[in-house]
């Protein structure tokens, strides 16, 4: 148990017409748990094996996938996000204990398991009980509803009496509860009407505020009312009862509703803590619905039979709240729900819950529903029943930051579909965001986010989706989707099916079945971007994965992403490349991607692939056990606005009527070259930064105005910056906005600063090199960028070099990047020594990356056998590419080295295209090392690709002879 403020006690003992505390009774024992669905910690030994095996392929291991991902900090984030960047297998460890939870079909212990996301920082103790009256209420309906109903109407009156949201606030300028509704309400729903009139406060006050909240006093109410009311149902269902009509009970905790077995209507002002139907075919315009807003804090509704209808379509209903407790039990029959905003079990700020025990039902509702929770919790349970389900937005297991969403089924064929509403603009114009089955977000930059899960036991399942959903998460989030059986469909838009987006991490689990997936557009199936980590298993069956590019096991930008079919004869599609296992470098370094199918008869766009073992794009691998049209120039992201319809709309949104003229308005010309250059932007934010430069000594202030957003990490308003001043500074102000920035790399701001190194970086001011170096000195929290610029500007001072095994990766990363910019003999050394697994993997694959780009510098065929002679020349790209194939056989050939170092330089040469590195390439077919074979195989493979026909030619005779020989089958397999 956990303890409530010493503020939030004394209000429950002063509230007036608060009953008597009493010592408080103990629940019934639970149910026994079904027996476990996984090996301890989920992965089979199998699976396990093949994941080894693949990250061999790109010499890596298990432990390289906790490589850096994160690159800001937040006191929003939640362990079990962190746990699933640093390791991703984890995600495996989570998706197996939700749905075990899940199959116990008991809400209690999946709201138990939600709470437990959240960080233990609220204090911790006792609740007392409060005695409540409920004599009359027994009489009207069974002695064996007391003790259940005692403990429900206990947790409403502490509810009642401890309404405030904030029990003790920092700082003197407190927002208001109806402030910090409102705002908690409209950061997920800007468009739903606030029945207060209150301020609307900021971001930074809702995110601040929200610390203050002691979570646990309405979590402690919520899993107090869900541990007794199975009982109070229970009891319910096995009473001889004859209560006809509308019975009104009065207690001190509130109003109790108690309505006989006829056809009853519930209207929307039924203001009851408690609202018990013994059945009928009844219709209900709000329910459970709870509003600390509205002054009703909360509401519990049980209806024990019938086909009942929910369609008042009301926000906040059928287990929808809004800084309170909401709770809509269901016991059974075929039930239509239609509702409005959070709803059927949706949480802000509160708990709702809804439980519906069987039934082909229908769900349908706006944003945030059907399992959404933001700072708080919202749950979903469904025992049984063919059902569909419809969500505009953030639904079916969606939640936000400090939130946990949930919707589990049990059984039955259902229908999940999400989004249709709210287009996906300016990046569509015909397609639909969803954020739904099992997706999560943060409030970027901000805030982290949550833990979105759904969860489906059984049946033949479909869902569908447009962009953002299916067990995929953005921003610090983590979203699950598990399927434990059934032969089912996925067919999403973009982002969707077991992705990580954006520093965050998501996971598809589909346990049997013959399945299909369908993602137009990646990143998707199995696919990650940005530092974020995306896994899709398929343990069985028959499946066929389809569409385009950055799926199917890519890691994309610094990700990782692992598609593992378990068996089955498959089918494996893309239209576009960089899928099917792959990922390459970018920023300077790589990611993980692996497609891993473990067996049967599979049919690949690439025809090669069945029983085959392929290394794609660097850093991504196949391994295939024995055993939609892209758009074009007139696609649907093409623009269609004209140049001239363009200008005059910058024109038209930019000018404003001043002194009875028109005149262009500073901050609206700078908001729209802020934008995101797509689709008809591509046309629009030109033009718009044009005018703006245009303006000129204005624009210099502005621009320069905005240099901490670029330090911040702001991309639109980086690249806008950087247009501008590149504008700029193609005009006589070149002399003043280079001395500027320099002043700026001076200023108190770390992030002002920062956004200057930068600027300088892209306009590659020479002058700054004196100043950069003596930052790298003194300017710690600056260190990476301004290791980045002086890379950008060819300068690699000795410092440099210390930062290869930086603890901070991204150090390392840039450190790799600026030496290979200089590429004189000393870096070639520095770089060829940190080759090795004492170098962490995202420094490691760039420093990788480096030498292959100088060993690759452009030569021409009659120059490849030309080495330089004389060392301390300055090296010619001729001469540097001879030198960085030199410095490279050396390590190919050094058997004293680690294999990794080793392989880490075949690979190197052969990206070369360089004559020289046919010898150590060769050399090492004969290694002791299967894996540097492998390596030497796939190095060969390379070179091959880019060598002149004789040269080739040659290659491939010894590739062929070494193959012949090869006895190991995996490296004889490579293809």
């Amino acid at each position: 148990m956990r303890r409530i403020s010493l503020l939030a006690l004394v209000l429950l003992f002063a509230a007036p017409g608060v009953p008597k505390a009493v010592a408080q009774e103990a629940p019934a024992t639970p149910a026994e748990a079904p027996n476990p669905v996984d090996v301890p910690g989920f992965w089979t030994d199998p699976e396990l094996a093949a994941i080894d095996e693949g990250l061999d392929a790109v010499n890596a291991s298990r432990a390289d996938l906790g490589f850096f991902k994160r690159p800001i900090e937040d006191p929003f984030r939640l362990d079990v996000v962190n746990r699933a960047l640093d390791e991703p297998l984890s995600m495996g460890r989570e998706a197996a204990e939700w749905d075990e939870t899940a199959r116990r079909g008991d809400a209690h212990r999946l709201f138990a398991q939600a709470r437990a996301q959240f960080p233990d920082r609220w204090p911790a103790g006792d609740y007392p009980f409060y005695e409540v009256p409920c004599d009359d209420i027994v009489a009207v309906l069974s002695p064996d509803v007391r003790k259940p109903l005692r403990h429900v109407l206990s947790h409403a009156a502490r509810r009642a009496a401890s309404i405030a949201l904030v029990r003790a606030y920092p700082n003197e300028h407190k927002p208001s509860d109806a402030e910090i509704l409102r705002k908690a309400l409209h950061s997920q729903m800007g468009d739903v009407p606030s029945a207060e009139t209150a301020r609307d406060i900021a971001d930074g006050d809702l995110l601040a505020v929200a610390q203050s909240i002691v979570f646990e006093d309405y979590f402690e109410d919520a899993s107090g009312v869900l541990t007794y009311l199975p009982n109070l149902v229970s009891a319910l269902r096995t009473a001889h009862l004859s209560t006809t009509g509308r019975n009104e009970f009065k207690t001190s905790a509130g109003t109790v509703l108690v309505y006989g077995t006829g056809d009853d209507l519930h209207p929307a002002d039924e203001d009851a803590i408690l609202v018990i139907d013994l059945g009928g075919n009844d219709t209900y315009l709000r329910g459970a619905s709870a509003s600390v807003e509205q002054k009703r804090p909360f509401s519990v509704v049980i209806d024990l039979s019938g086909d009942d209808r929910y369609v008042g379509e009301n926000d906040f209903s059928f287990g929808g709240a809004l800084g309170g407790v909401a709770i809509q039990w269901d016991c059974g029959g075929n039930d239509t729900y239609r509702a409005g905003n959070c709803s059927l079990g949706a949480g802000i700020l509160g708990v709702g819950v809804l439980v519906d025990e069987g039934g082909d039902d229908v769900f349908r509702a706006k944003d945030f529903c059907e399992g959404a929770g933001a700072f708080g919790i919202g749950i979903l349970l469904k025992k049984g029943g063919n059902d569909l389900y419809h969500a505009d937005l953030y639904g079916q297991g969606f939640a936000s930051t400090w939130g946990c969403g949930v919707l589990a089924d049990l059984g039955g064929n259902d229908v999940y579909d999400a989004g249709g509403a709210h287009l996906h603009e300016p990046l569509y114009r015909d397609r639909y965001t969803a954020l739904s089955q099992g997706f999560a977000i943060g409030m970027r930059p901000d805030a982290s986010g949550g833990v979105g899960v759904l969860v489906d036991v059984s049946g033949n399942d479909r869902y569908q989706t447009d962009i953002y959903g299916q067990g995929s998460s953005y921003w610090y989030s983590l979203g699950l989707l598990i399927d434990d059986d059934g032969h089912d469909t996925y067919n999403g838009t973009h982002y969707c099916q077991g992705t990580g987006i954006h520093l965050s991490a998501g996971m598809l689990l589909d346990r049997a079945g013959n399945d299909s997936y369908h993602c137009l557009n990646g990143v998707g199936v199995g696919g990650s971007h940005d530092f974020a980590a995306g896994i899709l298993l398929d343990r069985s069956g028959d499946d066929h994965y389809s569409g385009s590019g950055v799926s199917q096991g890519c890691g994309h930008t610094n990700g990782v992403g692992i598609l593992l079919d378990g068996g089955g004869d498959d089918g494996y599609c893309a239209v576009h490349g960089s899928s099917q296992g792959f990922a390459t470098t970018v920023r300077g370094t790589g990611g993980i991607g692996l497609l891993l199918d473990q067996g049967g008869k599979d049919v690949y766009s690439e025809s090669t692939r069945d029983d085959a073992v392929w290394v794609e794009g660097t850093v991504g691998a196949g391994i295939d056990r024995p055993s939609e049209t892209p758009a074009g120039p007139g696609g649907p992201q093409a623009p269609i606005i004209t140049k001239d319809a363009a200008a005059a709309k910058v024109e038209a949104e930019c000018k404003t009527e001043k002194d009875g003229k028109r005149d262009w308005d500073l901050d609206k010309l700078w908001a729209m070259s802020s934008e995101w250059a797509v689709n008809d932007n591509s046309v629009i934010v030109p033009i718009a930064r044009e005018q703006f430069v245009a303006l000129g000594d204005p624009a210099v202030d502005r621009a320069f105005e905005r240099l901490r957003m670029c330090g911040i990490g702001s991309g639109l308003e980086f690249e806008a910056v950087q247009d501008v001043m590149k504008r700029l500074a193609a005009t006589d102000r070149k002399a003043a906005i280079q001395t500027r920035l320099l002043e700026k790399t001076k200023d108190e701001d770390d992030l002002t600063r920062r956004g200057a190194v930068s600027v300088i970086a892209s306009l590659q001011v020479a002058d700054a090199v004196p100043r950069l170096i003596e930052m790298l000195k003194t300017d710690e929290k600056n260190r990476r960028s301004i290791i980045g610029a002086l890379g950008v500007l060819k300068q690699a001072p000795p410092e440099v070099a210390g930062y290869l095994r930086s603890k901070a990766e991204l150090e390392g990363v840039n450190a790799a990047s600026c030496l290979g910019g200089v590429g004189d003999d000393a870096s070639l050394a520095t770089l060829t020594a940190a080759l090795g697994p004492d170098v962490p993997f995202l420094t490691r694959t760039a420093v990788t990356e480096q030498l292959a780009t100088l060993a690759a510098e452009t030569v021409p065929p009659a120059a490849n056998a030309a080495i330089p002679a004389d060392p301390k020349a300055a090296p010619a790209p001729t001469e540097r590419a001879g030198r960085a194939v030199a410095a490279l056989a050396k390590v190919a050939r050094d058997e004293s080295l680690p294999a990794m170092s080793r392989r880490n330089a075949l690979r190197a040469l052969g990206r070369s295209g360089h004559a020289h590195a046919v010898d150590p390439i060769v050399d090492a077919f004969l290694s002791k090392d299967r894996w540097v074979r492998f390596s030497a195989f796939q190095a060969a493979r390379a070179l091959i690709a880019k060598s002149n026909e004789v040269d080739a030619a040659e290659l491939r005779v010894s590739l062929d002879a070494a193959r012949a020989i090869e006895k190991d089958p995996f490296v004889r397999r490579l293809r």
